[in-house]
């Protein structure tokens, strides 16, 4: 490949094909996937893994179809936090259970952009977190505990 292609396009979609593969290999090897029909713990972020890496070759063929975008500045706090919020899932789903991680991992996300007001990170943090219980708990009775301990 020539290094000239190497643009940003191509770039972030190498990046997200990786982290993709990176999931949805570390979840098959440490969570029980179940069946479709009883998912296990890993499912879900095998799942979303696998569609991480899906959409990531679709994005690297289209980059590499059109003409190159130069580099421009990148937003380092962007790419830490959200990469840190993205780790939390992992790595206290099953020590603290489900609802507080993902009110942990979109609290941390908020934090993203500069200035985000600690009132509506918080109103967020709680409605995503109460959805994803909603949706994966309740609505799909994906067997997590919901609060370790309770």
């Amino acid at each position: 490949m020539n290094l000239q292609r190497l643009d940003r396009e191509v770039v972030s979609s190498g990046i997200i094909v990786i982290v993709g593969a990176i999931i949805t290999l570390y979840s098959l090897e440490r969570y029980s996937l179940g069946m479709v029909s009883r998912m296990g713990p890993g499912m879900v972020p095998f799942l979303m893994g696998l569609l991480l890496v899906i959409l990531g070759v679709i994005s690297l063929i289209a980059a590499l179809m059109r003409d190159p975008e130069p580099f421009g500045h990148i937003e380092w706090r962007s790419l830490i936090v959200v990469s840190l919020a993205i780790a939390v899932f992992p790595l206290l789903v099953q020590s603290v259970g489900v609802l507080p991680t993902l009110f942990l991992m979109t609290l941390i996300s908020t934090f993203a952009k500069a200035g985000s007001p600690l009132k509506r990170s918080l109103i967020v943090s709680v409605a995503v977190a109460a959805i994803g219980v909603g949706v994966f708990v309740l609505g799909l009775g994906v067997p997590l505990v919901l609060v370790k301990g309770f």
